[in-house]
């Protein structure tokens, strides 16, 4: 769903009924946050029977419309966060930017796919490389295969 897609009705609804849930912490950096089951994840309404992440209903309540091609990014990078002045409107990278400059990234390690593509051509194993860059198995096996990379049996080396 387009922000723009959202009426005003839907934005007052949403946005008063998020103000009345939210955990807000009276100093001047917390962030405030909706409970949610999983505290890595975003908040979500759902309107028109598409879900919404609450930090967008946020900006819309209390900043303003979002224009094309922009998104709602986290100064504290916390996705259940809905502080108005912890986000601000950026393009996807410029949010990959912000992320990575506050070195927020797992264990400081950018994960580089090439680097990935290499270490398994040249015989390490799945699991080795998996533990090497801090991620699952399985996403190791999908940044190969997305590449081109065939997978070799299980345990095998070159």
């Amino acid at each position: 769903m387009k922000t723009a897609d959202i009426t005003p009705e839907q934005i007052e609804l949403f946005g008063s009924y998020l103000w009345s849930k939210l955990h807000i912490i009276k100093d001047e950096n917390s962030c405030w946050i909706i409970p949610t089951i999983n505290r890595t994840t975003y908040a979500t309404v759902t309107i028109k029977g598409i879900p919404v992440t609450a930090h967008i209903i946020a900006y819309l309540y209390k900043t303003g419309p979002i224009e094309n091609g922009l998104i709602v990014c986290h100064t504290c990078d916390y996705k259940p966060c809905c502080r108005p002045n912890h986000l601000f409107l950026g393009t996807y990278s410029d949010n990959r930017v912000d992320y990575c400059s506050k070195k927020r990234i797992r264990e400081g390690i950018i994960i580089n796919n090439r680097t990935i593509i290499e270490l398994y051509t040249n015989g390490a194993r799945l699991a080795d490389i998996a533990k090497q860059f801090s991620i699952g198995k399985s996403r190791a096996r999908n940044i190969l295969t997305v590449n081109g990379v065939k997978i070799r049996l299980s345990g095998a080396r070159l």
